[in-house]
C-alpha cells in the first residue's frame, strides 16, 4: 500500500544528508528512494559514482527504466517525482500533507537543509517537477 511506502520514507526524517549515503546514518535523495524500493517492494534500483549535484538526466533515466510513469497531474502519496532546479536534478517521495485537506508533501534528502525533510508540495515545487513515477505495484 502507498501508506507503507510513505511511512517508510518518513522514518528517515531528520537523517543527515550524505552524498551516496544508503543508511540511517546518512542518505541522499536517490538513496532515500532506493532504500524505500528495496525495503517496501523487494527490488533494487540504484546507481553509484554520481556527482553530488546531478546535472544530467541520470535520475530520470533510472526512474524510466525501473518505475512506471505517472502524469504529474495524477500524483498521489507514494509516487516519486524528479525535480529540476536550474541545471540540477533531484528526487523526492510524494507524501500526504496532514495540515491541509487533500494536500500533498515532498519527503526528500535535502543538501540545502542537510537532512531528510518533509514539506508541502506547493505550486512552486509543482512547477519544477519534470516527471513522476510509481513503483510497479502501486498504480
Amino acid at each position: 500500500m502507498n501508506e507503507d511506502v510513505v511511512a517508510y520514507a518518513r522514518s528517515y526524517l531528520g537523517t543527515p544528508w550524505v552524498h551516496q549515503g544508503r543508511s540511517k546514518s546518512g542518505v541522499d535523495c536517490l538513496g532515500l528512494i532506493a532504500l524505500t524500493a528495496k525495503a517496501q517492494r523487494g527490488y533494487k534500483f540504484d546507481i553509484t559514482n554520481y556527482a553530488a549535484q546531478a546535472t544530467d538526466e541520470t535520475m530520470l533515466k533510472l526512474c524510466s527504466e525501473h518505475l512506471d510513469s505517472v502524469p504529474l497531474s495524477d500524483i498521489v502519496p507514494g509516487n516519486i517525482v524528479v525535480i529540476r532546479y536550474s541545471r540540477q536534478r533531484h528526487m523526492a517521495m510524494v507524501g500526504d500533507y496532514p495540515l491541509i485537506e487533500n494536500g500533498l508533501s515532498l519527503i526528500h534528502a535535502s543538501s540545502t537543509f542537510g537532512k531528510v525533510v518533509e514539506h508541502r508540495l506547493d505550486d512552486i515545487w509543482r512547477r519544477i517537477c519534470i516527471a513522476s513515477f510509481s513503483f510497479r505495484d502501486l498504480k
